[in-house]
C-alpha cells in the first residue's frame, strides 16, 4: 500500500497497530471498499474494486486466523 500511494504522489505516513486497532482499521477499510463496489462506474472500476474488496477479506482471515477452506467463508471466496 505504500508503495503505491508513493506511486500516486503522496507521502505516506504510517506506525504499526496492534492486533485490535488492526481489525478496527480493516473493517473501516471493507466499508470504504465495499461503497466504492457500490458506486463503480464501469466493469473496470467494479473488478479493481471488487479485488480490494477480496484484499481486505484476506487481511481479516489472515489475523483471525480464518482458513477459507472452512465454513461459510468457503462458499464465496
Amino acid at each position: 500500500m505504500i508503495s503505491r500511494a508513493e506511486s500516486e504522489g503522496s507521502v505516506p505516513h504510517w506506525r504499526r497497530l496492534d492486533n485490535a486497532e488492526y481489525d478496527k482499521q480493516l473493517r473501516i477499510k471493507l466499508l470504504e471498499e465495499a461503497d466504492e463496489v457500490r458506486v463503480a462506474k464501469n466493469r473496470e472500476e467494479l473488478m479493481s474494486e471488487i479485488g480490494d474488496v477480496y484484499e481486505v477479506i484476506d487481511s481479516l482471515c489472515a489475523l483471525h486466523k480464518l482458513s477459507k477452506d472452512e465454513g461459510p467463508i468457503n462458499n464465496f471466496v
